[in-house]
């Protein structure tokens, strides 16, 4: 498929030496880098829940009332 596409200057002379360097076209090297960019799997990052601080004094976690107090729940 054919598209017009405007591009930087110095983006599309780095395209071209690259595919100078590749021995490959402009079309493939600008498909490459699409590909790799927009179909690639994005890792995912799971956020790091590490705390070292441990549980207050006199709190306990198997203590339903106990701990519906600490978190001033009303009493049912």
């Amino acid at each position: 498929m054919r598209i017009t596409l405007n591009i930087d200057a110095e983006l599309l002379a780095a395209v071209q030496a690259h595919a100078v360097r590749t021995h490959s076209t402009v079309d493939a090297v600008l498909e490459d880098a699409l590909r790799r960019d927009l179909l690639a799997p994005i890792p995912a990052v799971l956020p790091d829940f590490a705390y070292t601080g441990g549980l207050q004094p006199g709190v306990d976690l198997h203590d339903k009332r106990g701990m519906a107090a600490l978190l001033g729940e009303p009493r049912r």
